[in-house]
């Protein structure tokens, strides 16, 4: 609704509530937004009688009855939130393909750190299995050889 008419529709709710009368709003094809005062009263929408008003940034609203709530009729209006929503779009999409470039840019450093992480991983078990052989043969005693165990009981006798 328009400042002007809202305010109307105010002073006419304000000048009215004392008398008992309700403020509800008559939204068919005829009359996309008409205002009423009735003793009647109404708990929920009830075709053509809508309960709520009209949101304030509304101009020219008609209530949308499958949807159960008031939308835009105002071409100029409709337009512009039109002009809103197509930014609001081509902002989104370009958003949602520079995420995407960053996403496959991020599983191409991913995969480069797990080859690298496999590499560093079977090092370390080709090291870890040299090391074990290592002290397998470290800590296996050397078998003696016949002569030099004779030659170093023949050195300690004669000490």
């Amino acid at each position: 609704m328009t400042e002007e008419k809202q305010t109307v529709v105010a002073e006419a709710i304000e000048a009215n509530k004392a008398k008992g009368l309700n403020v509800y709003y008559i939204s068919t094809n005829e009359h996309p937004c008409q205002v009423i005062l009735t003793p009647d009263y109404y708990e929920h929408d009830d075709y053509p009688v809508v309960v709520t008003a009209p949101p304030a940034d509304i101009k020219n609203g008609k209530y949308n009855w499958s949807t159960s709530e008031w939308v835009e009729t105002d071409g100029s209006e409709v337009t512009a939130r039109l002009i809103k929503a197509e930014a609001a779009v081509k902002t989104l999409t370009t958003q949602v393909t520079q995420l995407s470039e960053t996403a496959t840019a991020d599983k191409a450093k991913d995969d480069k750190l797990n080859q690298a992480l496999d590499t560093i991983s079977k090092q370390q078990l080709q090291t870890s299995m040299m090391l074990g052989q290592l002290m397998q043969k470290l800590a296996t005693p050397a078998v003696p050889v016949q002569g030099a165990t004779e030659a170093k009981t023949e050195e300690q006798t004669q000490a």
